[in-house]
Formats: structure tokens, C-alpha cells, sequence
């Protein structure tokens, strides 16, 4: 259960058979395109309207995945969201700007389903699922996940330690196509590559509706390394016009200078929120085994990624996709349940909110790469 979008699965689990996929639009959007916009709503008007709107979403999902198959029930249902949607789903206040808080670390059940428990106020079960399908429970290697959703999480793990942190990047929506004007998930119409020399493609070769998020990333990159972009985000070349400077990818879609320089706060969100728990375990980027991708916002590429500054140089890496619809699916079965519990207990959350070294690092990645341009060689 996505703030964007909400996607599910059939499993046939005696012949491990999946029987569909089913996707659509979190219609919340309409309280709000961020999760901080949508407790607002919900600490003045309550969270009933925007429980209704989930559980109608995710009933709907159901009843189109049935249909897929001669199944008449289903067995097994279980859910994975962040901290807000999983209460917003419960029915029940998230109290996260509260002292008295809920138990965010428990499996809870409403209806039949089976709610992941979540890590903290802004960690959720969605990143819980994320961990037991990335096996962040195995002490094998250095790993990292950074999970780009609509708010932006990241979670590394020392093997020596045998310790996990985990830390909201508030990042925006920038990385699903929120916060631009012409920005939209990863779906049918959606700009999700570009170059100067060979123009645009979309998901599904259709008319183009919108940028997705690794749209947003491409652009950026291909200006920058025309000489369009400079490091601080200001246009070389554009069309004025009532927006301020502009830069069409076609004759209806473009991408404004303020637009970018949103973008680069939220790639430096991020960067700096690896870097700052790389920092509190004593670790560098060099000491990363694995550094995982995750998000639903298209055909994602790693170069771009670190050309730009979004990530930095590691041994590996992995784009994972949906790393929560994964685990959810594997939550399925009752010993990686008990995982996912002992996963959301054990991992320890870093409130950056307060953190200098949080800060200086922020600051220091909002330019194209990065203030100190060696992290990337």
C-alpha cells in the first residue's frame, strides 16, 4: 500500500504459482500527495475518509485478482504500508506527532488480513517487508537499501555489529513524479527516458502523459552532461515563460529550473541520509557490500543515479523494484511472518531531524554531484 500507488499479488502458494498482478492509483492523493499532507488532514478531519479509500482500493485489487482465476475465496491476505497508511487502513489515529504512540512493531489483523508490523513513526511495514525479502536478517554482508518511494527510506546493515538502522529521508514525492507539474507514477504514457539525440520513450510506447521519476532522473542527467544544467541547478538554455525557466521535453511537456533544484534537495535527502547512518556505524561507502534499490518508478539507471549524485560509488549494486510487494508475498507464509516481526523489533530508527551531521552532509549534496566530486570515482 503505497502513498502513490497500490499494487498486489496472487500467489498460489501449494504450486508456488503467481497467478496476476493488479495496480492502481492511491486515490488519497486527493488529501494530499505526501504522508505529512495526509496526517494533517487526518489530525483535523479524522482518518474515516481516508480509510474508506484505501479499503475500497485494496478490495477492488482483490476482486480483480479473483477474477484472474476460478478462486472464489482467498485464504490469505497480507498488507504492507507505511506507518500512516497502515493506521489509516486499521482506522485508527497513527499518533505519530504524539507522545502517546501505538505499537508500531505488531502484526496487526483486521477483517481477515494480516497488517505487517511496522519500525517507527515514519519506517513502516512496507520497508519491514523490504528487509525480509532483501534478507536483512542474515549477517552476511554490509548492505544497504535505499527504498524511493513517495517519502524516501534508507536502511544499512553491519555485519560485524550484526546491527540495522534505519532513517526517513524526506525526500518528497520527487521519485514517483510528485511535486512536479507534469510528474506521474510509473504507468502507461509516463516519459521514463531521454536523450538529446534520440528524444523521448514511454512505458508502453504510448502518447506521453507525464515524467515518472527515473523521466525526472534522465533529463536532469542528459542536461547536465550537454552543458544545459550546472551544478546548482540553473538552466543554460530554456524558454521564459510565466513558470520561469523552462526546458520542453515536448511541445506540451516540460521540466521548470525550480522543478530541478526540487529534485536535487531530494537526491541530496537521500544521499546524505546514507551517508550520515554509514557515519554512525563507523562505516564508509567503500565497506558497502550491496547497495539495493527499491521503488516503483520505472526503468531505473544506475549510472544516471551516480553521475548526478543520488548514489555513491559502491562494490554492487542491485535494483530490486518492489522490494515490499516481495516481502508481503513471502509473509505469506507463516516462518518469514515471524522474520518480519523480528526484523521490525530489532532494527534500531535514527531520528536525523536534530542532526548536525545530517545537516552538513544535506548541504553538501545539493549540487550536481556533490560538493566533494572523489566520493564518485
Amino acid at each position: 500500500m503505497g502513498t502513490t500507488t497500490i499494487e498486489a499479488v496472487l500467489v498460489d502458494l501449494e504450486k508456488i504459482k503467481i497467478y496476476g498482478r493488479a495496480k492502481t492509483i492511491n486515490k488519497q492523493k486527493n488529501y494530499g500527495i505526501t504522508v505529512t499532507e495526509r496526517l494533517r488532514y487526518s489530525k483535523k478531519h479524522g482518518v474515516e475518509n481516508l480509510n474508506k479509500i484505501v479499503t475500497k482500493v485494496v478490495e477492488k485489487l482483490i476482486e480483480k485478482l479473483k477474477e484472474k482465476t476460478s478462486t472464489k475465496e482467498i485464504e490469505k491476505i497480507v498488507l504492507a504500508g507505511n506507518t500512516a497508511m497502515t493506521y489509516f487502513y486499521l482506522n485508527e489515529d497513527p499518533k505519530i506527532y504524539e507522545k502517546e504512540k501505538p505499537n508500531y512493531r505488531e502484526v496487526k489483523r483486521k477483517y481477515g488480513k494480516i497488517l505487517l508490523p511496522c519500525i517507527g513513526e515514519f519506517i513502516g511495514g512496507d520497508i519491514t517487508a523490504g528487509l525480509v525479502a532483501l534478507n536483512f536478517d542474515k549477517f552476511d554482508k554490509n548492505k544497504a537499501l535505499i527504498d524511493l518511494g513517495t517519502n524516501g527510506e534508507v536502511c544499512v546493515l553491519n555485519k560485524d555489529y550484526k546491527v540495522v538502522l534505519a532513517a526517513s529521508a524526506s525526500a518528497g514525492p520527487a521519485f514517483e513524479g510528485g511535486g512536479f507539474r507534469y510528474g506521474m507514477p510509473a504507468m502507461d504514457g509516463a516519459i521514463y527516458e531521454f536523450s538529446l539525440k534520440n528524444g523521448y520513450k514511454t512505458i508502453g510506447g504510448k502518447k506521453p502523459r507525464g515524467i515518472c521519476g527515473t523521466g525526472m532522473l534522465d533529463i536532469i542527467t542528459e542536461l547536465y552532461e550537454n552543458g544545459i544544467l550546472l551544478p546548482n541547478g540553473e538552466l543554460t538554455s530554456f524558454k521564459k515563460t510565466e513558470n520561469g525557466k523552462e526546458y520542453f521535453i515536448t511541445k506540451k511537456i516540460s521540466i521548470s529550473e525550480s522543478e530541478i533544484k526540487y529534485f536535487i534537495d531530494s537526491k541530496a535527502a537521500i544521499f546524505a541520509t546514507l551517508q550520515t547512518l554509514l557515519q554512525e556505524l563507523e562505516m564508509d561507502f567503500k565497506d558497502l557490500d550491496v547497495l539495493y534499490i527499491a521503488g516503483g518508478f520505472g526503468k531505473f539507471n544506475i549510472r544516471k543515479a551516480c553521475k548526478i549524485g543520488l548514489l555513491p560509488k559502491v562494490k554492487e549494486y542491485k535494483y530490486v523494484g518492489n522490494s515490499s510487494l516481495k516481502g508481503a508475498k513471502l509473509c505469506l507464509i507463516e516462518k518469514n511472518l515471524k522474520r518480519a516481526e523480528k526484523i521490525a523489533n530489532s532494527t534500531t530508527v535514527v531520528d536525523l531531524v536534530n542532526s548536525k551531521k545530517f545537516y552538513e552532509n544535506y548541504l553538501a549534496a545539493r549540487f550536481i554531484p556533490h560538493t566533494d566530486e572523489r566520493i564518485f570515482e
